[in-house]
């Protein structure tokens, strides 16, 4: 009998570590491609020599897709003042890892992007025009953070979790007994638009 408890635990710490690893790499996947693709949309900017954006997409916004992703778009139109935005797809959207979700809420007294106002995106695809909703960061020509507007930095969080409920929103998963959320924290600066990992 001793032997089996012994299995049976065995198994299960296994499992929880599993798990556990599995959490730390959807995480560090999910970060590593938003910052390659904040990257890519200040590239976008310059060399278009206009906006760009980098908007990211929750589920149910889009039927076809199940994960929160993320596309890069050149901006065509955009109206001071208007949160409806005509733009050109340059990226296709790219999911981030299952089981992460963009978590709300200010760190360090530093704006979290996704509690900002949602922007509407038209664009084409194919013969069709797509409206959709999203958060967005946007990058002038010369690599400053454009959107959400401000004179400071932003952040965003890449957090382990779930999107949940018919308006698929993001439930975060916490570590055991401590209330502790496991996610990385990405600050993107305002001047010079780049993104940085503050843990």
């Amino acid at each position: 009998m001793a032997i089996v408890l012994s299995i049976v635990s065995l198994i299960f710490v296994s499992g929880f570590q599993l798990l556990r690893n599995t959490g730390v790499y959807a995480r560090k996947t999910s970060t590593d491609l938003l910052e390659s693709l904040v990257e890519r949309g200040r590239s976008s900017a310059a060399s278009s020599r206009s906006v760009a954006l980098l908007a990211i997409l929750e589920p149910g916004e889009l039927p076809e897709i199940d994960e929160a992703s993320m596309g890069i778009f050149r901006v065509i139109e955009w109206e001071t003042g208007q949160m409806a935005v005509t733009v050109e797809m340059l990226q296709r959207w790219q999911p981030v890892e299952p089981g992460i979700v963009f978590a709300r809420g200010d760190e360090q007294s530093i704006r979290n992007a996704m509690d900002e106002p949602a922007i509407t995106l038209k664009y084409l695809r194919g013969e069709d025009e797509i409206q959709i909703e999203v958060h967005a960061l946007a990058f002038t020509p010369r690599g400053r953070l454009h959107w959400p507007v401000g004179s400071d930095p932003v952040l965003i969080r890449l957090a382990e979790g779930s999107y949940r409920g018919k308006r698929k929103n993001p439930v975060l998963h916490f570590q055991g007994d401590e209330p502790s959320v496991a996610e990385t924290r990405i600050r993107i600066g305002r001047t010079l638009a780049r993104s940085y990992r503050l843990n």
